[in-house]
């Protein structure tokens, strides 16, 4: 594929369980990225809000701090939370904060709008066919043995969907609807934004939805974690031991969390308030977010950039 924009790396950032982990790049962590809701009174602007799986927050028992990229100067940004100020959707690994307001011009958002949808995956249309296995993905994420350290570097992984939305079963003891997607995933990516695409164009593209025979570019959803195999450990004779010992196998499948699963947390009554209180309390205009601009009027060489 082409070269992935910047704008799709910065959206991604590094969660860490103290300050001092943050600013010390340590390798305890998860990632997470920023998803973006236009406001209703005005277009221009977008409701930030942190995504990542509930199972990192829970991770966290006192802190939960993210370490993102602000796209004005490629600075790195610290977000002390506080594990209750994240809200979950029963049944479903995905956990949201909201960014103030003040500070949502900083970061880079996935818009719902590119968000798939079911109809996806079970409409097939005189302009495209739909979504399922075969289809090309990439996730981006926190590669814990090479990140950057000081710096956030999200590294990309690249695969294919292998099953469609189905119930897979969870380690916090629940069956996860998720989407197999055939790619090694190892700790430190749950949380990642995963990417699902045709024909990607790369460099000079926005983060907008594109549905063609052509081309197709959507958030496909977020990275829980893989399936796992048990492999049992074998004695001298070649039989199992008795006690049952065994290891764990990578099948290198990962399980995503589709994506409308996060539209259904951003769309509750809960969200919905704080979208209208923000914009009845917003004092005056402020800058768009970065993907606030349409196919029509997207300007690449006004694409945030990050120098080397």
């Amino acid at each position: 594929m082409a070269r992935i924009h910047d704008s799709y790396l910065n959206c991604a950032f590094f969660l860490y369980q103290s300050l001092r982990d943050a600013r010390d790049g340590s390798e305890r962590g998860a990632t997470g990225f920023f998803v973006s809701v236009p406001w209703e009174t005005n277009k221009q602007r977008q409701h930030v809000y942190a995504a990542t799986n509930t199972h990192c927050i829970t991770n966290c028992r006192d802190s939960v701090v993210i370490r993102a990229t602000r796209r004005s100067d490629a600075s790195l940004v610290f977000i002390e939370t506080d594990p209750i100020e994240w809200d979950s959707l029963p049944g479903n690994d995905i956990s949201v904060r909201p960014i103030a307001p003040d500070q949502a011009w900083a970061y880079n958002g996935v818009p719902t709008g590119i968000f798939v949808t079911p109809d996806d995956f079970r409409q097939t249309t005189s302009e495209r066919t739909c979504l399922g296995p075969g289809d090309k993905v990439f996730m981006l994420g926190r590669f814990i043995s090479h990140d950057g350290k000081t710096e956030n570097h999200p590294s990309a992984r690249f695969g294919n969907i292998s099953m469609n939305a189905a119930p897979i079963w969870h380690r916090g003891g629940y069956n996860q609807e998720s989407i197999a997607v055939d790619m090694r995933s190892i700790s430190g990516y749950s949380g990642s934004p995963v990417f699902v695409y045709w024909e990607f164009g790369g460099a000079n593209l926005p983060l907008v939805k594109r549905s063609s025979m052509q081309s197709f570019l959507a958030l496909l959803g977020i990275d829980w974690g893989h399936i796992e195999h048990k492999l049992p450990v074998l004695g001298a004779d070649g039989k199992p031991l008795p006690n049952g010992e065994h290891v764990r196998s990578h099948t290198s499948m990962a399980c995503v969390v589709p994506a409308w699963r996060i539209a259904d947390l951003l769309g509750t009554e809960k969200f919905k308030r704080q979208r209208m209180q923000d914009e009845a309390d917003a004092p005056q205009p402020a800058a768009a977010t970065g993907f606030a601009e349409t196919p029509e009027n997207f300007d690449p060489r006004k694409a945030p950039r990050i120098s080397d």
